[in-house]
């Protein structure tokens, strides 16, 4: 279990860097209002992706060890192809991204959702290092195209980040249908309507959280769009990427804790491993949210440019949510794990009521602050909430809550044991 956690912890370190660069890239060489437009069209992918992975994403590590994997292909690929040609229609409804770059955007989403897909697969037969070196690669040939374009080409435009972006995911969409077609067939008595009606069935409730979870996260860009400036936006995304890539941990580990826990029928085991992945977690996240929050403005204008000094403020207010959703997303995995993605869409839909009333109530009186204090207010909220249900449904007491001797201890001995790896 360690091995893939530490491959997976490195893949994700890497793809956070490798991101962190990019938004560098970006912000230094197009400015502000250009970063604000790259947030928007991550944004909207993100949400294309969501609804894409209806028929998708974690369902498919669920049912995947569990059914033939040409009854989970068939259903997935065609209605990725139906959410994209659907989002295509209402993106050129929409106009926050320009009609000239929408073809782009969506080409980059359905390539990105057959691969999602690939992946899910891979991590459902615990091929998670596999799933990682996809993951991996893909940023890094986005950023070394990209870096190609600016400084050998001269062509320092957005449309040469969207050029880097399709072609670094044609290349991660063919390297996981490589490892895909590697993999071993799966004797199963499964039909193709059974695993069709398992994927709506898994994959509607679980994508509800992530819908409404993905609609909490990225509402400040729309809403900063659409009552400020890009620009601000810029700013935002920014202060968004580099505080969020604190839960490269949480999310490493949860991956691991995710593929264990489907493929495992000890409940209490599970519990174990939910419960010390959470304290790895927390600790990690404070120290990381505190490092953070102590740089100076002059170090973001250093890095990202005179346009970003508003970050300092912003990742400050934002710290104390990062800390306790760090710990919500190794919860989360538990409840998609054993099957429970009802409450993580209960969970998620509260955040986002908190996020859109408190966007409502806090930024017409405080801007792009209110945005970010709004953020953070759903953040601790649907921690909380998450927190309590796993108590509550699980065989823990309040001692076992506790981060004692024995927990560091542990912890220490699973450190020794990774560094061997």
């Amino acid at each position: 279990m360690f091995k893939s956690i530490i491959h997976t912890l490195g893949s994700k370190l890497s793809i956070g860097i490798i991101n962190l660069l990019i938004a560098i890239s970006i912000s230094q060489y197009l400015g502000a209002d250009a970063k604000g437009l790259q947030g928007l069209i991550i944004a909207s992918m993100a949400y294309i992706l969501i609804i894409s992975n209806i028929v998708g994403g974690a369902s498919i590590v669920y049912l995947s060890p569990r059914n033939k994997l040409r009854h989970i292909l068939a259903p997935s690929y065609l209605w990725a192809i139906i959410a994209s040609t659907i989002a295509y229609f209402g993106l050129q409804w929409s106009s926050f991204i320009e009609a000239e770059y929408i073809p782009y955007v969506v080409l980059i989403t359905l390539i990105s959702s057959i691969t999602s897909i690939n992946s899910s697969i891979l991590i459902g037969r615990e091929n998670v290092h596999r799933s990682n070196i996809v993951a991996t690669i893909q940023p890094a040939l986005c950023l070394l195209i990209l870096l190609l374009f600016f400084f050998v080409l001269k062509r320092e435009n957005i449309e040469s980040y969207l050029y880097a972006l399709l072609f670094s995911c044609l290349v991660a969409l063919g390297l996981s249908t490589y490892y895909f077609f590697k993999l071993p067939h799966l004797k199963s008595e499964s039909t193709l309507k059974r695993a069709f009606l398992d994927l709506f069935k898994y994959g509607i409730l679980n994508q509800l959280s992530h819908i409404f979870q993905v609609l909490s996260f990225r509402l400040g860009y729309f809403w900063l769009a659409q009552v400020s400036t890009r620009a601000e936006v810029g700013v935002f995304s920014n202060a968004v990427s580099v505080i969020e890539s604190i839960w490269i941990l949480s999310r490493a580990l949860s991956v691991v804790q995710y593929s264990k826990i489907v493929n495992s029928k000890n409940k209490i085991e599970s519990q174990r491993i939910t419960l010390q992945f959470s304290k790895i977690a927390s600790i990690a996240s404070v120290i990381g949210c505190t490092v953070f929050a102590l740089m100076p403005a002059s170090f973001y204008t250093f890095i990202f440019g005179a346009e970003f000094s508003e970050m300092s403020n912003l990742i400050k207010l934002l710290s104390p949510g990062i800390v306790f959703f760090s710990v919500y997303i190794i919860i989360s995995h538990y409840f998609s794990g054993t099957g429970r993605y009802d409450l993580n869409a209960w969970i998620s839909l509260l955040g986002l009521s908190i996020t859109i009333a408190s966007l409502y109530t806090l930024s017409p009186i405080y801007g792009m602050i209110g945005v970010a204090l709004s953020h953070m207010i759903s953040y601790v909220a649907t921690a909380i909430l998450a927190a309590l249900l796993f108590y509550f449904r699980s065989n823990l007491t309040v001692s076992d809550l506790k981060i004692t001797k024995g927990d560091i201890n542990e912890l220490r001995a699973n450190f020794k044991s990774l560094i061997r790896f």
